[in-house]
Parts: structure tokens; C-alpha cells; sequence
């Protein structure tokens, strides 16, 4: 395994492991109206509009889900708090889940948080691996031995621009990735503090918009993200296992806050001032690089899980019900 995300990924369930000796998930507490009350956690970024919308028009409360949503710094936190009992439902990336399952982290996938990449222009710029005006850099073959910035080591988009450069032709095993929080990303670029860095929307227009170049994006065809699920909510085994009838409707809700959501789609980016530093136009204009459906399809996770033992953050390829839960599986 890589040892950076060797690293990474011991601490993550390190820290897991020790909080889930802090508490034990029982059943989720009704209030007096018998809607159950679900504290969840997400990580602000654009695809989480869905998820913001069904909260404001009682999506979630329709499926008797009284849904408490909180933003977090990223999922690794997200995890430690569905672990340790401070939460019932968070996101997280597929990747981020494959890597804490196989340190032995207890914890599922229960629904997909955003839906798929999408593929035709201009909603394939969302996961994209940029360059300053002023790079000499042409091909993503050419950051070998170079510093790119991601959002965290091991991340979703840490895994996208090893792949970027693996099918441009370079090897990314020479690339000393660094993290970068997205909003830093243009002034790093111009700084010289980097030479690439991995930007997603609502990040990635307004620096297209400044001259910055994209070498390449994940949601292109033939990309990571293109056509994938690669996030989801998660629920800890514990939790799945005794409220089975509340994930069950939170499966239900969440697939129904997708389909609404692509289905208005401008009633859902409307959501994003509440969670970025968005004007309500820039909102609007925001390309999501998604479309928003239901489901997790199990061959996106096989894949997921082959690119990461392709790179070497993970050891070994397991069923895809380690990391997905469905409601027909037995405890």
C-alpha cells in the first residue's frame, strides 16, 4: 500500500476504533409526533444540494424522518462521529469507505448521496485537474515529480488526479500530492505553491472564467467519476443493524430528494448560499458535473476498489457488500 494513505488510512480507523469504544448505536429516539429524529452530517459542496432541498420542503419528514443536518471539514470526521454514536447518518466518499472498511472500520454505505458524473460539456469541468494561466504544463504526463494539491490525502479527488495522470501516460507514483483546502486553489496555482490541483464546482468555473487551464477532468468520458456514483451516505453496522426500518426510509427519502432534485434542478442549487459563499446567480450557474439519480451500482464501487489497489492504497478486493448495504441483507 502507498504509504502515505497506509498512514492515513491507520490513523482513520485508529481514531474509529477508539470511539467506537465510546458508544454503542442503539435505536434511533421518536419524538411525541413519531417521527424519528436522524442527526447527519455532510461536507458543503454542490452536489449536496439534493440533500439540502429535501430537508427545506420535508422530504426526509415525509418518510418520518425528522433530519438534523450539520456540515462537517470533511468525511474522515464525518466517520469518526457515525463510529462513536454522535451521528446516524453522514457522507462520505466510496474511496474514504473502502479504505476505513479494510482497516477494519464497521461502517456502510446505505444510499448514494449525489448521483452520477456526468459527461457532456460543460458539466464535465467539476473534477478537474487545473494549471495556472502561466504553467508550461500541457499534459497531465508532465506533473511527474511535481506537486499537486487535493483537498485531503486519500480523498476522492486524490485518487481522480493519480488516474488523470496514469491515462495521460505519466506515472503517479512521482507526484508529491499535497492538501489544499478548494478555496486556496488559484491563488496556489498563481503562488507556485503547487503545479496543479484537482478543483471541483462551484471552484472550477470562475477560475476557467480567470484563464486557468484544465488538463483534464474526471467527469470526461472514459474519466473516474463519468457515469459513477462515487459518494454516498453511511450508516455504522451497529446503527444499520438495530434501526433497520430507519434506514430503510432514509434509503426511500433520499432516492426520492434525488430524482426531485434533478427533476428542479434550479430549485436545488437554490440551496447552495446556505452552505457557500454563493450569490444566488452564481448559484444558479453553478455546474453541478452531476445528475442527480438513485441507487449505488455495485460494479461503480469494484471499480472504484480496483483503481485503488491499481495505486496501492488498499491490499486486497472485496465483495461489494462490505461497503454496501441493502435492506434485503442479514445482519
Amino acid at each position: 500500500m502507498n504509504r502515505s494513505i497506509r498512514i492515513l488510512t491507520v490513523v482513520i480507523a485508529a481514531t474509529l476504533s477508539l470511539s467506537a469504544c465510546a458508544a454503542e448505536p442503539g435505536p434511533a429516539a421518536e419524538d411525541e409526533s413519531g417521527t424519528t429524529d436522524v442527526k447527519m452530517s455532510y461536507v458543503a459542496f454542490s452536489g449536496i444540494a439534493p440533500t439540502l432541498l429535501a430537508i427545506d420542503n420535508s422530504t426526509y419528514e415525509r418518510h418520518g424522518l425528522n433530519v438534523e443536518g450539520s456540515i462537517a471539514a470533511s468525511p474522515a470526521a464525518i466517520l469518526s462521529g457515525l463510529v462513536n454514536g454522535e451521528l446516524q447518518i453522514g457522507f462520505t466518499t466510496i474511496p474514504t469507505l473502502i479504505s476505513a472498511v479494510q482497516e477494519g472500520v464497521p461502517i456502510k454505505c446505505i444510499a448514494s448521496a449525489d448521483g452520477i458524473g456526468a459527461t457532456a460539456p460543460p458539466a464535465d469541468i467539476s473534477n478537474a485537474l487545473l494549471v495556472a494561466p502561466d504553467s508550461a504544463v500541457t499534459s497531465a504526463a508532465e506533473l511527474e515529480g511535481k506537486r499537486i494539491g487535493v483537498i485531503a490525502l486519500g480523498s476522492l479527488n486524490h485518487l481522480i488526479a493519480m488516474d488523470l495522470i496514469a491515462q495521460a501516460g505519466g506515472d503517479p507514483s512521482t507526484v508529491e500530492f499535497v492538501q489544499l483546502p478548494l478555496p486556496q486553489t488559484g491563488d496556489a496555482l498563481v503562488g507556485h505553491q503547487v503545479d496543479a490541483a484537482i478543483t471541483t464546482e462551484p471552484f472550477t468555473l470562475p477560475l476557467l472564467d480567470k484563464k486557468f487551464r484544465m488538463l483534464g477532468s474526471a467527469d470526461a468520458p472514459g474519466g473516474l467519476t463519468s457515469e459513477r456514483t462515487t459518494k454516498c451516505f453511511a450508516a455504522s453496522d451497529q446503527f444499520i443493524a438495530a434501526n433497520p426500518e430507519v434506514v430503510k426510509h432514509f434509503i426511500a427519502a433520499q432516492d426520492e430528494a434525488l430524482t426531485y432534485a434533478q427533476d428542479h434542478l434550479d430549485e436545488a442549487l437554490a440551496m447552495l448560499p446556505q452552505i457557500l459563499d454563493l450569490s444566488p446567480e452564481a448559484a444558479l450557474a453553478t455546474e453541478t458535473g452531476l445528475i442527480f439519480q438513485p441507487g449505488i451500482a455495485p460494479a461503480d464501487v469494484e471499480y472504484l476498489q480496483d483503481k485503488m489497489v491499481e495505486f496501492g492504497w488498499v491490499d486486497e478486493t472485496r465483495s461489494v457488500k462490505d461497503y454496501v448495504y441493502s435492506p434485503g441483507d442479514t445482519e
